[in-house]
């Protein structure tokens, strides 16, 4: 949970990022699953 909107909208590109190069290098769906739920929770985040 980031302190401001932009923080966590930085979060949510940084961590789509990250979890789209872990699925498309056929990491385990623990690694790429993990940084797919987070990035949802902090866009939800964003945009609540």
């Amino acid at each position: 949970m980031c302190w401001n909107t932009s923080a966590s909208v930085a979060m949510v590109v940084v961590g789509s990022a990250a979890a789209t190069l872990a699925w498309s290098r056929n990491e385990p769906l623990a690694i790429w699953g993990t940084l797919a739920y987070f990035t949802v929770i902090e866009a939800l985040q964003a945009t609540g």
